[in-house]
């Protein structure tokens, strides 16, 4: 659910990591970045890049 919310303010925000990972729960941005990582395969700066570069 946490990654869920922090894929949501990944896509639609131009929040920093570490304040996705505040608002998401996670303790720091890198422990958000690991989890996001094995979950979704792409780090979130490779995430949000592949997102611009497909015009979403």
């Amino acid at each position: 659910m946490r990654l869920g919310r922090a894929e949501l303010l990944l896509r639609d925000t131009a929040m920093r990591l570490g304040d996705i990972a505040e608002w998401t729960g996670f303790s720091t941005a890198s422990y958000l970045s690991a989890a996001f990582k094995k979950r979704y395969g792409l780090s979130p700066a490779d995430y949000r890049a592949r997102l611009r570069s497909d015009g979403l």
